[in-house]
C-alpha cells in the first residue's frame, strides 16, 4: 500500500462521515483540506501512523533483510547497509552454499567486526530502520486539469495521465520498501481510527482490539540463528 492512501483511509475512516466527496484524488489534490474538519483528520493521521510503524518495528513485525557485506576491508571491518535498524545475524555459507555458520561480531558506528575472520564473503541478517514520515514522503496540493484533452495530474513539476503513474513515481510503496504488508496497514486504520475517535465511546475499544490484532501478527520467515562461532584467543 502506498503511503498516501494508508493516510487517506485512516483519515476518512476516522472522520466516519461517509461523504463521498471525501475521495482519494480529492485528498491528492487538496480539495478534502478545503474542509476544516477533513483537513484535521488528515492532519492528526500522520503523527499517529507514525506510532503504529514505529511500533511494529520495535515488535519485530516487519521482516528482516538479508545482504552480502562482502569480505572485510584491511583493517578487518564490515561496512553496516545504510538501511541499517537491528542487528540479527552474521554469517557464512559453506562453499557449496547448503549450510551456514552464524559469527559473532561486534558493531562499532556503522562498522561491524567479525570475530572470527576467514576472509571470506560475509552475510547479514538485519532490520531496516523506518524513518518519521512527514508530508514531503508522498504527493499532495496535486495540480489536476480534467478540462484539456489528455488529462494529467502535475507535482513536482511532472505530469502523469494517471494516479497509479503518479503513486509509482512519487510515493512509497510501504510493503515494497520496508515489509509493511496489507494486514498491517488494515490493522493500522483500526488503530488510528481509535485514537482519533477516543472522544467517543467506541474509539478506545477498537485501539485496543488493533493493538491485539498487532501482536497475532507473525512473519513466515525464518531467522539465521544457531550457536556462532568465535575464535578463541589465548
Amino acid at each position: 500500500m502506498y503511503l498516501s492512501y494508508l493516510i487517506y483511509r485512516c483519515a476518512k475512516a476516522a472522520a466516519d462521515y461517509g461523504d463521498p466527496s471525501f475521495s482519494y484524488e480529492n485528498f491528492l489534490t487538496g480539495k478534502s483540506a478545503e474542509d476544516e474538519d477533513y483537513s484535521a483528520f488528515i492532519d492528526k493521521s500522520l503523527p499517529v501512523v507514525n506510532e503504529f510503524i514505529q511500533r511494529c518495528y520495535e515488535l519485530n513485525k516487519l521482516p528482516a533483510e538479508v545482504v552480502s557485506l562482502g569480505t572485510p576491508d584491511e583493517d578487518g571491518l564490515l561496512t553496516l547497509p545504510d538501511d541499517f535498524g537491528k542487528s540479527i545475524s552474521l554469517f557464512q555459507f559453506n562453499k557449496t552454499k547448503t549450510d551456514y555458520a552464524v559469527m559473532a561480531f561486534r558493531k562499532m558506528g556503522k562498522k561491524l567486526i567479525p570475530l572470527f575472520n576467514n576472509g571470506k564473503e560475509f552475510y547479514f541478517q538485519y532490520r531496516k530502520k523506518v524513518p518519521y514520515f512527514t508530508e514531503a514522503d508522498y504527493p499532495h496540493d496535486v495540480l489536476h486539469d480534467d478540462d484539456v484533452e489528455e488529462p494529467y495530474y502535475s507535482y513536482n513539476g511532472s505530469n502523469y495521465e494517471t494516479i497509479e503513474e503518479l503513486q509509482q513515481a512519487e510515493d512509497i510503496e510501504l510493503e515494497e520498501t520496508y515489509g509493511f504488508s496489507d494486514t498491517l496497514a488494515s490493522i493500522c486504520v483500526e488503530f488510528v481510527q481509535g485514537r482519533l475517535m477516543d472522544e467517543r465511546s467506541e474509539g478506545h475499544s477498537r485501539e485496543i482490539e488493533a493493538e491485539s490484532r498487532l501482536s497475532d501478527v507473525t512473519l513466515d520467515e525464518t531467522l539465521f540463528l544457531q550457536k556462532t562461532i568465535v575464535r578463541k584467543f589465548r
